[in-house]
C-alpha cells in the first residue's frame, strides 16, 4: 500500500511518528508541522489551538507543554519553535541562537 505505517500491527496503539528528525507522538508530529507548515511568518496561537485540538476539551498550557517537550528532543539544538507575545501570540519555527551570558536570541 505504500503508506507509512501509524499503528502497531500486533496491539494497534499509535506508533510515534518522524519529524524534525526525531521521533514524535502523533499529536507532537502535528504541532510541529502545523508550525513548519506556516513558514516564517508562523502561526496565531488560537488558529494553532483550534486546528490540533478542535472542540477536544484542552488546556493552552497544555500546548505549550507539548511544544516545550518538542523542543526538548530536538535533534538541531538551535532549531526551536518560539512563542511570539501579543495580538493573542504566535508561534514560529526559527533558528533560536545562544549568546554569552545566557541571553538567547530568535
Amino acid at each position: 500500500m505504500g503508506g507509512a505505517m501509524t499503528t502497531c500491527p500486533h496491539c494497534g496503539h499509535s506508533l510515534p511518528k518522524r519529524g524534525a528528525g526525531v521521533r514524535l507522538t502523533p499529536l507532537k508530529a502535528r504541532i510541529y508541522e502545523a508550525v513548519r507548515r506556516a513558514g516564517p511568518a508562523g502561526i496565531d496561537a488560537d488558529e494553532l489551538f483550534g486546528l490540533i485540538y478542535g472542540g477536544t476539551p484542552a488546556s493552552r498550557w497544555t500546548l505549550k507543554a507539548h511544544i516545550w517537550q518538542i523542543n526538548d528532543v530536538l535533534q538541531d539544538p538551535g532549531r526551536r519553535i518560539l512563542g511570539q507575545r501579543g495580538n493573542g501570540g504566535r508561534y514560529r519555527l526559527a533558528r533560536h541562537l545562544h549568546r554569552p551570558g545566557g541571553q538567547t536570541h530568535g
